[in-house]
């Protein structure tokens, strides 16, 4: 299950199996938007209020054909009813998350398949959205177009806090600076330069961490051997110099998952027993 908390607080949404569900600050149900059942099991239905509250962007299941893959669709906020969606052919099982572009307008989608593929998309509300909800050709929702990285197997780590670029990663891959909108890479920070904790190389470049400021970035490398020290390590990355720093050198040895980076120049990470937050800045 995941969910979403509306900018002002006055409902939450969550991503279930059964569909997307919209409750009141009071805890009285909203509205529901119902599903069909896919066959997959690996599911993870993502949700998201946009910026203004308006809108809930969610991925769900094809009513019409489940197994043939999801749907990226807008629902209206008050309502639950579907302003906007399109289909992602094949799609059935997977680990998703979207995100919320800093211009407010703009959505991206962000999927992992493990080792059989990672996908980063974005989107925003058609302008036909924003009068008559239904296609009158078609008698639909107007179709949500979406464009996505060229090569299409690197998930989303973050997006910069001036919303001009994102970074990506592949499974065990390179990061990829890239801009937006158009996806272009600026630059790639090679995974062989990041260094690792294990003394074999048995290490891999996570896909936590993201952007401390408009030129920094948190960057996450790990190991399975949790006997070590420190299995887990954060650095520093300069964008503007190229440079790598680090590790960050935390007041105890406790390991410490990054779960956002804020873009203010702190960052958030988990405590010693994994079941509070704790605010870090350099």
């Amino acid at each position: 299950m995941s969910w979403a908390i509306a900018p002002d607080a006055s409902f939450a949404v969550f991503g279930m199996p059964q569909g997307v569900l919209a409750v009141g600050a009071e805890g009285v149900e909203r509205w529901v938007h119902r599903q069909g059942t896919s066959e997959e099991d690996l599911v993870h239905r993502s949700c998201v209020v946009s910026r203004d509250g308006k809108y809930v962007w969610a991925l769900v299941v094809d009513d019409e054909d489940p197994d043939d893959g999801d749907l990226w669709a807008v629902l209206d906020s008050v309502t639950g009813e579907v302003i906007a969606q399109t289909a992602l052919e094949g799609m059935t099982e997977y680990y998703a998350t979207q995100s919320l572009h800093p211009d407010g307008v703009h959505v991206l989608l962000s999927i992992g398949e493990g080792q059989n593929g990672c996908y980063t998309y974005w989107s925003r509300l058609p302008e036909e959205a924003d009068g008559e909800n239904v296609d009158e050709d078609e008698g639909r929702p107007p179709l949500l177009d979406y464009d996505g990285l060229a090569d299409n197997k690197r998930v989303l780590l973050d997006i910069s806090p001036d919303g001009g670029e994102f970074l990506t990663a592949g499974f065990n891959k390179d990061l990829h600076r890239c801009r937006f909108p158009d996806g272009e890479d600026l630059a790639t920070l090679a995974r062989n330069r990041v260094p690792l904790s294990s003394p074999k190389d048995d290490g891999w470049v996570t896909w936590e961490g993201g952007y401390l400021t408009a030129d920094t970035c948190l960057v996450v490398s790990s190991c399975a051997d949790e006997s070590l020290p420190q299995p887990s390590q954060h650095w520093v990355y300069q964008l503007s110099s190229d440079e790598l720093q680090g590790p960050v050198l935390y007041p105890s040895s406790d390991t410490h998952r990054v779960v956002r980076c804020l873009g203010d120049g702190t960052w958030l990470t988990t405590d010693a027993a994994g079941t509070g937050l704790l605010r870090w800045r350099l």
